[in-house]
């Protein structure tokens, strides 16, 4: 993080800006942020599966998807895309599972690797997805279509194709309008800032969303 974003939220907080930061990593993902910012406030997770206060170490809600739904989800895609390899995040997003076949999105991303009906042992706050050299965009496409009506499917990533499957009704704008709702904020008067396609329906729940200038196509089209 930048010296200016530091100073920047030090300011909010100065100020009594209620601020969260609203992001699609599970709880386990967020130590490398959480030691540059410190804690300024709850944290949405999971694309919004998640909503988290650092300070206390605890879950505020969550919103997880059921055994039944991911062993439907999985039994959609498997169907159409035979290469398809899944993980899931558990324990509201402090632990997280996958099949032997699961590409590390980085090195030091570690999860335990199981047989595919332990996946569905556990509710998941997150169903993660993935083809091996697939196109991002069209994968993505692809999921959603297969999954429609069953689960929420998003994406934060420009160079895999991985998506992101959440709840009916889970997204980073639900997390966001539950904290805004706990401080007494209407929409109107939130300012969302974002870069990838899983912060379109944040942007379309806020007064006023702001993309970063090397945002997806999809979140600049959107953005106020």
């Amino acid at each position: 993080m930048s010296a200016r974003t530091l100073a920047a939220l030090d300011r909010l907080t100065e100020a009594g800006v209620p601020f969260a930061m609203v992001t699609g990593r599970t709880i386990r993902l967020l130590a490398e942020v959480l030691d540059q910012t410190g804690a300024h406030g709850p944290v949405v997770c999971a694309n919004g599966a998640v909503v988290y206060d650092p300070a206390a170490d605890e879950i505020l809600t969550a919103s997880p998807l059921q055994p039944g739904i991911v062993a439907d989800v999985i039994g959609r895609l498997r169907a159409e895309l035979p290469d398809v390899v899944f993980a899931v995040a558990i324990e509201h997003g402090r632990g997280m599972l996958s099949e032997a076949t699961w590409p590390s999105i980085a090195e030091d991303i570690e999860h335990r690797v199981v047989n595919p009906p332990e996946l569905l042992a556990a509710p998941a706050v997150k169903l993660l997805a993935s083809v091996p050299d697939g196109v991002p965009d069209e994968f993505l496409d692809r999921c959603v279509s297969l999954v429609d009506g069953a689960a929420q499917v998003t994406s934060s990533s420009k160079r895999s194709a991985l998506v992101e499957i959440s709840a009916i009704g889970v997204s980073k704008a639900s997390g966001l309008a539950w904290i805004a709702e706990h401080h007494g904020v209407a929409p109107a008067d939130v300012v969302a800032y974002g870069d990838m396609i899983n912060d379109v329906p944040m942007f379309g729940w806020a007064g006023q969303g702001v993309a970063v200038a090397n945002a997806h196509p999809a979140l600049l089209a959107v953005a106020r």
